[in-house]
């Protein structure tokens, strides 16, 4: 198994795979400058030995800006949303406003952003509101839902 690459059937079998926190674990209140780092481990159903991790960071800086991304093997982006951050240009050249979401794109990993599905994601003027859309969007479920 090659550490940095993953197929697009891999990797959106990730994505889309029930998911559980390894240990019991309650979101941090959104704050400026909050980083964690969460295990995660797929459901019996789908069961394999893949590392995945979720990262919520709330920037010290500005509150207004904010990203949750889902990783496996470490560093391996399976999907990111950025919320409020810098605008982003694709190799297309075609640029995003500060809100987009980065999904994993084979042989091209997370360089390509995607604005984001205001269905999936429809508060994203709430910090904690967002995160759980992700928790979702991720297919993560557990304690880690509860405040």
């Amino acid at each position: 198994m090659n550490e940095l690459h993953l197929t697009q059937e891999e990797a959106d079998r990730l994505l889309r795979a029930p998911k559980r926190f390894k240990q019991p674990a309650r979101m941090p209140l959104p704050s400026p400058g909050i980083r964690h780092e969460f295990a995660l481990e797929l459901e019996e159903s789908e069961a394999g030995d893949e590392e995945l991790l979720l990262d919520v960071n709330y920037t010290a800086l500005r509150f207004s800006k904010w990203t949750h991304q889902l990783r496996v093997r470490r560093r391996i982006i399976l999907a990111r949303l950025d919320v409020g951050s810098a605008p982003h240009t694709n190799p297309d050249r075609r640029k995003l406003p500060g809100t987009h979401l980065h999904l994993y794109r084979e042989g091209a990993n997370d360089a390509w952003a995607h604005p984001v599905p205001l269905d999936e994601f429809p508060h994203l003027t709430d910090p904690r509101e967002t995160l759980l859309d992700f928790l979702v969007f991720c297919g993560i479920k557990g304690e880690g839902q509860d405040q």
